[in-house]
């Protein structure tokens, strides 16, 4: 967000449109969630009218939910979530 858009926030009350670049990495990272098809297409069919706000609460959602490619990656996410403590 540069100072130009802050500012017109501030003063009409309208929050601040999700940038280009929340989107493009929304899009890029929900194909690899477990999030079902509904729910993939309801984000998908939201993000024209999505707040910075949201697309930042978003992307820690699907953070939350992100399906790893890479074994060891996939391994550490679920130590850290304690899928191996006894």
């Amino acid at each position: 967000m540069n100072g130009d858009d802050f500012i017109d926030s501030l003063f009409d009350g309208k929050p601040a449109k999700a940038t280009d670049k929340q989107l493009q990495i929304i899009e890029t990272l929900l194909p690899y969630t477990t999030l079902n098809l509904q729910m993939r297409s309801e984000i998908i069919n939201n993000l024209e009218n999505m707040t910075e706000i949201e697309a930042e609460s978003l992307l820690q959602f699907i953070d939350e939910h992100r399906v790893y490619l890479d074994p060891q990656e996939e391994y550490k996410k679920l130590k850290e979530n304690g899928a191996f403590d006894s």
